[in-house]
């Protein structure tokens, strides 16, 4: 895989962003979720961004070739806030020159990981445990893992 480009793969959260990396050298690095402050909304927003930056430069030495991310659920409660951080994420990446994100249904990352498009948490964590040598727990940075060989699938078909 070491055609493909560097790959920043991101659950996209409020609370809790997880965050997966893949450098064209192999370097991969996960974990380390992104859990902002309680702050007032636009400075959240801020503090993620920035966050984000970091993590591109500390594990990609610079801009992604390509950012996966979650798709906005269509009727989910919290569906108005987290589109203010895509909307955040889709701003940071469009300044900085970043390709914009590719999006995945929930479903379709769930179906990769278990075979079923309705799978919990507990049952995303066990499967990335199983089959992505994650020895962590935060059901966050398992999303990001499988979101990372989404697009690993997408560069190298």
């Amino acid at each position: 895989m070491s055609d493909a480009p560097s790959i920043l793969a991101l659950d996209l959260s409020l609370t809790a962003t997880g965050w997966a990396a893949y450098h064209r050298s192999g370097l991969r690095g996960a974990g380390l979720v992104m859990n902002p402050p309680r702050l007032r909304e636009g400075h959240r927003l801020a503090w993620i961004r920035d966050d984000l930056t970091d993590v591109t430069r500390t594990y990609l030495g610079g801009a992604p070739g390509l950012i996966v991310i979650e798709d906005l659920p269509t009727h989910a409660k919290s569906a108005g806030l987290t589109g203010q951080l895509h909307g955040a994420v889709k701003l940071a990446a469009h300044d900085a020159g970043w390709p914009p994100p590719v999006l995945f249904p929930a479903a379709t990352i769930k179906t990769l990981a278990t075979g079923r498009g309705n799978a919990d948490k507990v049952q995303m964590v066990v499967a990335a445990r199983d089959r992505l040598d994650y020895d962590g727990t935060d059901d966050n940075v398992a999303d990001a893992l499988w979101l990372l060989e989404l697009g690993l699938q997408l560069t190298n078909p």
